[in-house]
């Protein structure tokens, strides 16, 4: 009778113990899955992060060189170059916030005003008006464009603001301004942080010391 009472007792420690032993084992691959979640996820975030930076670089770049072809262009359009820089001056009120859209090189001098708007207000931490995403761009296109005339382009997620600040130089003769500080910002918003890359560089007038 007693070894059949101590059989009994030894049957239900041993039971008891394989279920303690498989909660813990759940436990801890419940921990080590939410770990591998949080790492995999911050992997997904820094990527995107990476590639999001990367195109914004790209496209603060682009800004600078816009601004660089509107300055050329206008400079050897016209007559005289002091002619040209003071009609390129005239595009930009200093420190304000413009868009300068990518189309403008498939454009004459005459009609650069026209792709050379203030920034809308109101636009957060996005500084100024969406760029959409075309992905199927025409020849005279761009993939980051402020044009979506047919409804139908995706807001890509970034915003280019562009300033040109008036510099005056001591050995500007004329007395005017002998350059251009031209910064090209580019935001985006991920995970609801706000996140920019800048550009800047000086563009000086051509005819300087005349």
């Amino acid at each position: 009778m007693q070894k059949k009472i101590k059989n009994r007792i030894i049957f239900k420690y041993n039971r008891g113990f394989t279920l303690v032993e498989t909660l813990v084992a759940l436990s801890i691959f419940a921990v080590s899955i939410t770990a591998m979640i949080v790492v995999v996820g911050r992997g997904v975030g820094a990527t995107t992060y990476s590639k999001n930076k990367l195109a914004a670089s790209f496209l603060s770049q682009e800004g600078i060189e816009l601004v660089r072809y509107i300055r050329d262009t206008e400079v050897l359009t016209y007559p005289t170059l002091e002619a040209g820089w003071d009609n390129f001056n005239t595009l930009f009120v200093d420190g304000a916030r413009y868009i300068v859209d990518p189309r403008i090189t498939a454009v004459g001098a005459t009609s650069f005003a026209n792709f050379i708007t203030p920034c809308s207000a109101g636009m957060g931490v996005r500084l100024c008006d969406p760029m959409f995403f075309d992905p199927a761009p025409s020849l005279t296109g761009s993939i980051y464009t402020y044009d979506n005339s047919s409804g139908t382009l995706t807001d890509s997620g970034f915003a280019r603001v562009i300033t040109v600040e008036r510099i005056q130089l001591p050995y500007d003769k004329t007395g005017g301004y002998a350059g251009n500080k031209v910064t090209s910002t580019v935001s985006w918003v991920q995970n609801g942080n706000p996140f920019s890359v800048s550009s800047s560089e000086i563009l000086y007038d051509w005819d300087l010391g005349q």
